[in-house]
């Protein structure tokens, strides 16, 4: 989640040393005591806000020749290595939760260098820092990456070196050696980071789509539906009715199924005051509709908004997609939800990917 408040990035021991990201006290910690609570009109996912004062739980020492470029809205370590016109990007990558099988994200990162999928990971171990996690090398005709994921205090880790083959493989040892450096401090979300102004902003549902070398998705949109600022892990925001009876519509992308629908649905429920359900209860409370190229499940519920205190009503739509799951939601009250109903799965039915 990119805040309105920029991030203060402070760097210890010059542009080589150890990086240390803070966030700026005027940043407050969320009012729900839930760590995982987000905004009702985005999809689960999005990092919590951090307390105040926090710094990025994250911190690495960064290989000689390697070029540190400003992070990113969704990459809170962002490198490049050159050799003449030969490039590979590393990238640290955090998301809350578990993202994806270990399969899917083997196979989403396969197909992005032109192979195949696989019915196996095949993962090592790897040294992270203190902790271990499961590397993975995968080299196509002339780009390979390197990735490694840990799994930690319920986020899921990402530390990628992607590009030309020859620049990868060179950096291999040195990338396990990167991975040794990093240390995490204390048991926090990740905290949200934004591009300094010089740079442009791509927010993080933006990024999740070039990192998979996808085109945005085309869309019927809806007549009397106007666009609107979307946040960083919101890759779409619209808004239909007047301000008394606003209907508010978002659309976000995240890696392989995000936990699933009884994890989505059940965050959604926490949003809405709602108890959790068990999984013997998805089906009853779960429809599927048809939509381009396959299904979306979808589900429907009334509560109280967890922020506002109003009675909410909320229609969301998940959609799995080329190793991604794309969310639609619809929220508001009770009457801007039903009026803008039909014209919100008319709307999920239209999207071509």
């Amino acid at each position: 989640m990119v805040l309105a408040a920029s991030v203060a990035v402070t760097t210890s021991y010059g542009e080589q040393g150890i990086k240390v990201y803070s966030v700026p006290k005027e940043i407050k910690k969320a009012s729900t005591p839930d760590p995982h609570a987000i905004d009702p009109h985005a999809t689960i996912g999005q990092p919590a806000v951090p307390a105040e004062g926090q710094e990025s739980p994250v911190h690495w020492e960064t290989p000689a020749g390697w070029k540190e470029l400003p992070p990113t809205s969704l990459r809170v370590g962002n490198f490049l290595i050159s050799k003449g016109d030969k490039k590979a990007e590393v990238s640290i990558l955090p998301f809350p939760g578990k993202t994806g099988t270990e399969l899917a994200n083997v196979n989403r990162w396969r197909g992005e260098i032109g192979l195949e999928a696989v019915t196996e990971a095949n993962g090592e171990n790897v040294a992270v820092g203190d902790q271990q996690g499961k590397i993975y090398d995968l080299a196509g005709a002339e780009s390979q990456t390197i990735a490694a994921i840990l799994m930690r205090d319920d986020t899921s880790w990402f530390f990628k070196m992607r590009g030309d083959k020859t620049v990868v493989a060179a950096n291999k040892a040195v990338f396990i050696e990167f991975l040794k450096t990093i240390h995490f401090h204390g048991k926090e979300a990740p905290a949200a980071v934004v591009v300094p102004a010089a740079q442009p902003v791509v927010s993080a549902a933006q990024e999740v789509v070039a990192e998979g070398n996808s085109s945005d998705p085309k869309w019927d949109l809806p007549t009397g539906w106007r666009e609107k600022p979307a946040s960083s892990m919101v890759f779409k925001t619209f808004s239909a009715g007047d301000a008394e009876q606003e209907a508010k519509i978002a659309v976000s992308v995240f890696p392989g199924d995000v936990g699933g629908p009884l994890a989505n649905v059940n965050r959604w429920r926490g949003q809405l005051s709602l108890q959790p359900i068990q999984e013997s209860e998805l089906s009853k409370l779960t429809t599927s509709i048809d939509v381009i190229g396959g299904k979306a499940t979808l589900v429907d519920m009334k509560g109280t908004d967890v922020k506002t205190g109003k009675p909410t009503r909320m229609i969301a739509a998940m959609v799995p997609h080329a190793e991604r799951t794309w969310f639609y939601k619809l929220t508001g009250s009770e009457a801007a939800v039903a009026r803008e109903k039909d014209a919100f799965l008319k709307f999920v039915q239209t999207v071509r990917y």
